[in-house]
Formats: C-alpha cells, sequence, structure tokens
C-alpha cells in the first residue's frame, strides 16, 4: 500500500476517533464544507477590523473543516463529485481573500501576488482540464501538503500581528516559500 494512502487512513482514523464520532451521520461532507465557505468573510472582516485573536480562533476553526469534511467522506462512504470540486475551491477562498489584508501588507506584495496567481492558476487550469478530459478532478497530496503549510503561513502572520514577536513573520515567510513549492509540484501532477 502506498504511504500516502497509508498516512490518508492514520489521519482519517485520528479525525474520526475524535470528532467524527461527535458529529451525527445526518450531517454531510459538503456541510462542512459550506460551513468554511461561510467562515471565509467572517475570517476575512476579523482581519480588517484587526480582531486577531477572533481571526486566529475562526481561522483555525475554518481550517479544520478542511480535515473533517475530508475524514467524512472518506471514512463514511460519502464522497461526492460536487465536494471533489467545492472543497479545493473552499480552501483557495479561505486563503487567497487574506493575502492582500495580511501577505501584501505584512510581508510583501509579490509573496501575495505570486500566491494569488498560483491559486488562479489551479482553478483555471483544472477547470479546463477537466472540460477537455471529462474528468471531476479534485485536490492531490501536494496541493493538500500545499494548503497546510497556507495556513501554517497564515495562522503565524496572524500570530505576529497579535503578539508583535519577530519571530513568527520570519516563519511566516518560509511556510509561505515552502508552500509555493508544493504549489508547483502539485501543478507539475495535475493537482487542483
Amino acid at each position: 500500500m502506498p504511504e500516502q494512502v497509508q498516512f490518508q487512513r492514520f489521519s482519517d482514523a485520528i479525525v474520526n476517533r475524535l470528532i467524527l464520532r461527535f458529529i451525527p451521520v445526518s450531517v454531510k461532507p459538503n456541510t462542512i464544507t459550506s460551513i468554511r465557505l461561510t467562515m471565509t468573510p467572517i475570517v476575512l472582516w476579523c482581519v480588517l477590523k484587526e480582531y486577531f485573536l477572533m481571526a486566529i480562533i475562526l481561522f483555525c476553526i475554518a481550517s479544520l473543516t478542511d480535515w473533517v469534511d475530508g475524514a467524512m467522506a472518506r471514512t463514511r462512504g460519502q464522497i461526492t463529485t460536487i465536494g471533489k470540486i467545492l472543497d479545493p475551491i473552499a480552501d483557495k477562498l479561505l486563503i487567497v481573500s487574506l493575502m492582500v489584508p495580511l501577505v501584501a501588507r505584512h510581508l510583501t506584495p509579490t509573496l501575495a501576488i505570486t500566491i494569488v496567481l498560483l491559486e488562479v492558476f489551479f482553478l483555471m487550469n483544472g477547470f479546463y482540464r477537466s472540460k477537455q478530459h471529462q474528468l471531476v478532478l479534485q485536490a492531490n497530496w501536494w496541493g493538500k501538503i500545499k494548503f497546510n503549510f497556507q495556513v501554517l503561513g497564515t495562522l503565524l502572520l496572524m500570530l505576529f500581528m497579535q503578539q508583535s514577536i519577530p519571530t513568527l513573520l520570519s516563519l511566516s515567510l518560509a511556510s509561505y516559500s515552502i508552500a509555493i513549492g508544493f504549489g508547483v509540484v502539485s501543478l507539475a501532477t495535475k493537482g487542483f
């Protein structure tokens, strides 16, 4: 069994044991994805108003829903075509929405533009390939790693805004840079 599948099953088992057992079976993975989509403008509003503690809490919850919806879909046999499409779009919207008020403002505009353009290219490439080949594309392993580094970079940057610890700013920049590297690998391996 490939290492990726083994890790996915291990990760799903942890999420199942810690979180999913408390979520009724009537709640569907796409509902969890919709929660992430709904939380995105609220997190953005908190950042714009500089309510960073609330932004951090909500951003962590929204990011956690990415693990929950995926594990729920796989462990409960509820994988859907719309879920395969909505999940990576929800991820991208959560990250991209914070690029200008956080990354462009507190790191560099070039980094923010690079991340936004990379995500836009992912979407355009994914939709083009899905139309050309009549496939439903979904996030691949490298894309998920990219998203997790983007989440880490965003969280570290918000913590910097809350605590003013310079090391957090450097770690955030490093995390975003690693995310870009994984994004390039994901594109090369036809990820979405």
